[in-house]
């Protein structure tokens, strides 16, 4: 449930900042970058298992491009 949260938030923030931008792809970028470096924090931070640590840090970025390309459909 808590990667589900994660993935919703990572999408939904490239979504967001590509239609607030101009630019086409950089706003998500950095939010996809963002959101990877509060994963690595809370990983270290908070106890979870392993592989809910290595997916929420390797699916940040690609998940806020995917919302980035849903928003140039939308």
């Amino acid at each position: 449930l808590v990667l589900l949260g994660y993935v919703l938030a990572a999408v939904f923030g490239g979504w967001v900042s590509t239609k607030i931008s101009k630019e086409k792809y950089l706003p998500a970028l950095i939010i996809g970058g963002l959101l990877a470096i509060g994963s690595v924090m809370n990983s270290m931070n908070v106890p979870q298992p392993m592989w809910m640590s290595i997916a929420s840090i390797i699916v940040m970025v690609p998940l806020a491009w995917l919302g980035a390309k849903l928003a140039k459909i939308a």
